[in-house]
């Protein structure tokens, strides 16, 4: 065995904790991108300054980046499939082309393409990183379909949101904002307070309607069958207590009659006796 199979061998035995390990990055990455968002609404939250903060963000994703670029670069190297290796990568390598790490306008790759935009590139990548998380969730949780929903309906909310942001951000100011109308929209409830106004934002509101409302009822479906089912659990753990008490209430009646019996019994015996030995005649 050559040095190269060696190396198979052993990234293959540790392919487990390597998606582990790039599922606990992507929950880091988006931990940055809400911290940045929380920043954004309150500014004096962290008790950091400006030039803190950014150091220790463009760090975090730097360490986060390289570490994606190493699991790509080693797993890619010892694959004997490279074309279906890419294909089952797709996510991991969108993460790297998108979501590079940048401070401010000062990034390491400024614009991939004439036509996006540095910040929506970036917000390509942090959606990349959702989808990664939710599906490692799915695959690892997939016994648990309040959990599964739960990622998927949460992926949504935050997906819809994120876009309503960027394509319209003189009606959805914040993150916030566009959460409240992706909840409220998705539950039916439609306060109506914030509603997108152009196209894009729109088309946008009409496919949450439809994925979001369906995961929605599906969650809410999920959860009140979990409550019933409890409550028949508890119903069910009543009565077989009901069940038990009377039969136990029945076994200690018999045990008396049982010893009533016996006592009886003894008695007969005892006179039996005495009857044999008075005198006859």
């Amino acid at each position: 065995m050559n040095l190269t199979d060696r190396l198979r061998e052993f990234l293959l035995r540790q392919k487990p904790k390597a998606d582990s390990l790039l599922f606990l990055l992507s929950l880091l990455a988006l931990s940055v991108f809400a911290s940045n968002e929380i920043m954004a609404i309150h500014p004096g939250i962290i008790p950091l300054d400006s030039a803190q903060w950014t150091a220790i963000q463009l760090t975090s994703r730097v360490g986060i980046w390289i570490c994606f670029i190493a699991y790509l670069g080693l797993y890619g190297l010892v694959s004997e499939k490279p074309w279906n290796f890419v294909r089952d990568h797709l996510v991991e390598i969108l993460i790297c082309v998108a979501w590079f790490p940048q401070q401010s306008h000062v990034s390491l790759l400024h614009d991939l393409t004439n036509l996006m935009s540095l910040d929506t590139v970036q917000l390509v990548g942090t959606l990349a990183n959702g989808f990664l998380v939710v599906r490692h969730v799915v695959r690892n949780l997939g016994k648990h379909p309040i959990i599964v929903t739960g990622s998927a309906y949460l992926f949504v909310i935050i997906t819809a949101s994120e876009l309503l942001v960027k394509v319209e951000p003189q009606t959805f100011h914040t993150l916030f904002d566009a959460v409240w109308y992706s909840m409220a929209t998705t539950t039916t409830v439609g306060y109506g307070d914030i509603v997108p106004h152009s196209y894009l934002g729109r088309c946008i509101g009409m496919g949450l309607m439809v994925s979001g409302i369906s995961l929605a009822g599906a969650l809410i479906g999920i959860v009140s069958q979990l409550m019933q089912r409890r409550l028949g659990q508890q119903d069910d753990k009543k009565e077989t207590n009901e069940l038990r008490a009377k039969l136990e209430l029945e076994q200690n009646k018999n045990e008396r009659l049982l010893q009533a019996l016996e006592k009886d019994n003894e008695l007969k015996a005892q006179v039996a006796e005495a009857l044999s030995k008075l005198p006859r005649g």
